[in-house]
């Protein structure tokens, strides 16, 4: 089922709040030669000398309309009326498999770990069956298209980021795989599922994919026809290299932002135009790009949203990934919220408002602007209009991770921030710090309202 917009991607993570535990990536302490001597199920058989994993799985019954979300899954998860196949395996006895043939995983892509690209060993997932007494075979990339292109994608290959594991706790006597217990239990999906084994190599959040990705009707086969399926370490030569890089925007004297490319070899490019243009030229070679973002702590709010909005010419390229700022500080798409959100009556799910403002002292919250909706104690009446009322009285900022706190107690709604522009960066995410550290989704709105509150409104 699609999620709304204003949430898009809390689906995607609901999972791990739920869990209220910190999660890790899945250890490497399991060696090769234990994983070898692993009693996998009939249906996962593995090659350690050719590197190979196949699985024996069927065909389900989704028909060419139907919108795709996983190439395979669990025949117990409940998903097969949007999977291509489902197997009687579970997605640890899989991922078991790969180790076992000496792949290295990553990491899945996880919002609440600032983790926004899959990362891992990139997988080659071959589809074999019988039609008409003819053996055929292809990539799980070509078994699908994307309705924007009613093509296939360019790149097929997938990412094995090997899911995570929940560690023992209060709420569990043993650790516990991720991906089977998440309610997808997904194999390999067409989207970033936070919990998956294999994952497409793109950003490709399951709200802004959902229904675009159906079956290739050029491959056909029987519902509950038996399939082979083949994993592998991708050709090295088919795939981009991954190369991480550091992106510092800075404060110049004009009060704008001077940009700095460093490369992990030590390599410096300054300027905004050099530093596109290495990137551009990196991507032609061959590399798949992880541009890591450090903002300085001292830019004003408007200074940042220009220089992320520069950047932002790099989410159309294929294999340019821009990472997440360091931890305590804010992803760049927070600066890139719907306008149409300022609206409540336009908004299509529950969000909660911020509004700051700063006087003489620093930054603080005005309680009469704050809009919680919805609370706890019954729906609040509010107008629709997000113009806030001109009434004043402040509370600190440190009020605001007790008052949410207190507010959230499902899983923490989306939140609304309107700051001046002039703000600096730090003042923010200090304010911000408790959201941050939780993974709440935040977005920033720069209204037009004074930055310095005049003395009589003081």
């Amino acid at each position: 089922m699609k999620a709304c917009p204003l949430i898009a991607g809390i689906s995607c993570f609901a999972f791990l709040l739920s869990c209220n535990v910190a999660c890790r990536s899945t250890s490497s302490e399991e060696t090769r030669e234990r994983l070898a001597t692993r009693q996998f199920p009939p249906s996962v058989r593995i090659d350690p000398v050719k590197r190979t994993v196949t699985l024996t799985a069927r065909a389900t019954a989704v028909d060419e309309t139907d919108p795709i979300e996983f190439f395979l899954i669990p025949a117990s998860s409940g998903k097969d009326y949007e999977a291509l196949a489902t197997i009687e395996a579970k997605p640890s006895d899989v991922h078991a498999a790969l180790l076992a043939v000496g792949l290295v995983p990553g990491h899945p892509t996880r919002l609440t770990h600032r983790q926004l690209w899959p990362r891992g060993e990139r997988v080659t997932m071959t589809f074999t069956w019988e039609q008409s007494g003819q053996t055929l075979s292809a990539s799980a990339g070509q078994l699908i298209i994307d309705t924007r292109t009613t093509k296939p994608p360019a790149d097929d290959s997938l990412v094995f980021t090997g899911s995570y594991v929940l560690p023992a706790g209060s709420d569990r006597p043993h650790e516990l795989f991720a991906a089977d217990v998440s309610d997808s239990q997904s194999i390999a999906s067409t989207y970033n599922d936070p919990t998956t084994v294999l994952d497409v190599p793109r950003r490709a959040q399951q709200s802004d994919v959902y229904g675009m990705q159906i079956r290739n009707p050029a491959y056909k086969w029987s519902p509950g026809q038996s399939l082979t399926i083949t994993l592998s370490a991708a050709d090295p030569t088919q795939v981009p290299v991954p190369l991480d890089c550091t992106m510092r925007i800075s404060k110049n004297a004009d009060d704008g932002a001077t940009f700095q490319l460093i490369h992990s070899s030590g390599e410096s490019i300054a300027g905004l135009h050099e530093c596109l243009k290495t990137l551009r030229d990196l991507e032609t070679s061959g590399r798949e790009v992880f541009v890591h973002i450090q903002v300085d702590p001292e830019m004003q709010l408007g200074d940042v949203r220009s220089a992320c909005a520069a950047l932002l010419a790099l989410e159309d390229s294929e294999n340019l990934r821009l990472e997440p700022p360091p931890e305590g500080s804010l992803i760049y798409d927070a600066f890139f919220p719907e306008e149409a959100w300022r609206d409540r009556s336009r908004r299509l799910s529950p969000a909660r408002e911020v509004f700051l403002q700063r006087v003489d002292s620093g930054i603080v919250l005005d309680p009469a602007d704050q809009h919680w909706m919805p609370d706890e104690n019954g729906p609040a009446k509010i107008p629709a209009s997000a113009t806030p009322p001109t009434n004043r009285g402040f509370l600190s900022a440190s009020d605001l991770k007790v008052e949410l706190s207190r507010r959230d107690t499902d899983k923490p709604l989306p939140l609304l921030v309107y700051a001046p522009a002039d703000m600096r960066y730090q003042q923010l995410t200090d304010v911000l710090a408790g959201p941050i550290k939780s993974g709440r989704i935040i977005y920033i709105f720069l209204p037009a309202r004074p930055a310095t509150l005049p003395a009589r409104d003081r």
